[in-house]
């Protein structure tokens, strides 16, 4: 063989060899994962008066509001944008889900008629390489939840970019039990 066959071959081998090592960095690059970390949940029982004003109750049957806030802190390890979709927060008895509620968005409030309003939090991107504060919030009618009573874990889910559903734990005290602590700790006046 010649040897401009042989530079040809080797050109050809060298341009072939470069762009499958190329996808293949590129492909490891893309390989992060979004990582969920639950910096605050607070749940409590709440009861309306006349004038508009909440206060805190003790239980489910005192209660007209079950209202929750959640602070999470996303943070995306690929080199791409990863995406939240189709956001849920499950109230759960076991593995038996009583509730799948979409939040608020806090960071959407609109001071409305003197009522406060909130976007639904049912989508969001993560940019790549980056941490986001999600804040959420919820509020429910607790007499048409009743059973939210017997909720005993509580999840947040998502569908991932893969259009994987993926879950995590959120650390939860019952309402109940939460307005026991913030009794015991109160001094009597």
């Amino acid at each position: 063989m010649s040897n401009e066959v042989v530079i040809s071959i080797i050109g050809i081998a060298g341009t072939i060899l470069g762009t499958i090592l190329g996808w293949f960095l590129n492909q490891l690059s893309q390989r992060g994962n979004l990582c969920l970390f639950v910096q605050n949940w607070h749940s409590s029982l709440t009861t309306i008066d006349r004038n508009c004003n909440k206060t805190l109750c003790n239980s489910f049957d005192e209660a007209s509001e079950y209202d929750f806030e959640l602070e999470i802190d996303a943070y995306n390890s690929s080199s791409s944008t990863k995406i939240m979709r189709n956001i849920e927060i499950n109230f759960r008895d076991g593995s038996l889900t009583i509730l799948a509620y979409t939040p608020d968005n806090l960071a959407t409030s609109q001071n409305r008629n003197n009522a406060i309003r909130y976007e639904k939090f049912t989508c969001v991107n993560i940019p790549a390489k980056n941490s986001t504060r999600l804040k959420l919030h919820g509020s429910l009618d607790s007499r048409k939840n009743r059973n939210l009573e017997n909720t005993s874990n509580v999840t947040l889910s998502y569908v991932d970019n893969k259009n994987k559903t993926k879950t995590i734990v959120i650390p939860f005290i019952k309402p109940t039990e939460h307005s026991a602590q913030l009794k015991e700790a109160t001094p009597n006046a």
